[in-house]
């Protein structure tokens, strides 16, 4: 069974197809230059994104304004005067691979910053779908995407959506509903699916967007909820979820990662220890394991500084 869902446009494709939860989803299409322009020339302003990707990688915001068309990716804009010359930019930066665009959602801001919701639902031990946890992440300056690995930051969402309503409990309510309802419709499609993280934006109307479905979001986020209840609860619903042998392979390879960082992680430090005996002259104590792992050109000294531990 299928855990892991890599593709966004078939996700897309499970939400639009669910009778409740197509208004949640902006309208999108795999990119091309004819449904790009289309787009544009419906919406004015459009987000690309890469159809397979990881922490907002490559996703572009793309906007016509008056007669002109410009993008915006990362921290870097670029103007042009005809679509042509723009599509041409853009596909110089996607390498080949596939793209969709997506409606654009003009996300509410916090101090300037835009913002979106996280919301993590799981397959819970009682064998029913709920939502976990709810955190708001907010864009670095400047940047397209709210992504922690991107520059953004994590505050928490009823602190969001306070200035913009009085009902922050009840919108808290709604996301959760639309996490459960989204992580049903899923695992309907996908029964290897035990997890979802949903990323929410609210636009003026506080009407919420489903702009992606992830199907292995990072649990580490809510470890900055001030409810610590609710990262252990999301770890301890982790530790129930049917066991497949996917999953154990994926935890195999896992475990295998580890070990090569911890080596490598060890190595590092054997070097600057040893390259510390080097330049200081000094004994300096090295552990047993890091020393065979420290560079040959160093190696005899470091030997000096095992032997007198």
């Amino acid at each position: 069974m299928t855990r892991y869902v890599g593709s966004k446009w078939s996700k897309t494709i499970v939400m639009q197809k669910h009778a409740a939860l197509a208004k949640y989803v902006p309208d999108t299409k795999i990119m091309t230059k004819d449904t790009l322009l289309g787009y544009l020339q419906r919406y004015d302003m459009v987000y690309i994104k890469p159809e397979y990707g990881l922490w907002g990688k490559g996703v572009m915001r793309v906007e016509r304004r008056g007669s002109g068309y410009r993008y915006h990716l990362g921290t870097k804009r670029r103007s042009f005067d005809r679509y042509g010359a723009m599509y041409k930019s853009i596909r110089s930066q996607t390498g080949g691979k596939r793209y969709l665009v997506q409606k654009g959602i003009r996300l509410l801001k916090h101090n300037g910053r835009r913002f979106d919701i996280r919301v993590m639902a799981q397959f819970s031990p009682g064998r029913r779908w709920e939502t976990t946890g709810i955190i708001g992440r907010v864009a670095a300056k400047h940047k397209v995407v709210t992504n922690i690995k991107g520059g953004g930051k994590l505050v928490m969402a009823n602190k969001l959506l306070r200035p913009y309503t009085g009902q922050v409990e009840a919108k808290l309510r709604s996301l959760s509903d639309l996490g459960v309802q989204a992580g049903e419709t899923m695992q309907r499609a996908y029964p290897g699916v035990y997890e979802i993280g949903l990323d929410v934006a609210m636009d003026e109307s506080l009407h919420p967007w489903i702009l992606e479905v992830n199907t292995s979001p990072d649990p580490y986020l809510f470890r900055k909820h001030t409810d610590s209840g609710v990262f252990r609860r999301i770890r301890r619903y982790a530790k129930a979820y049917p066991k497949t042998a996917a999953s154990v392979t994926a935890r195999a390879r896992s475990a295998r990662k580890a070990k090569a960082a911890g080596k490598a992680i060890a190595a590092a430090k054997a070097k600057v220890s040893a390259k510390a005996i080097v330049h200081a002259k000094a004994t300096v104590i090295v552990p047993r394991k890091a020393a065979a792992l420290i560079p040959a050109k160093y190696r005899e000294k470091v030997k000096l500084a095992v032997k007198k531990e």
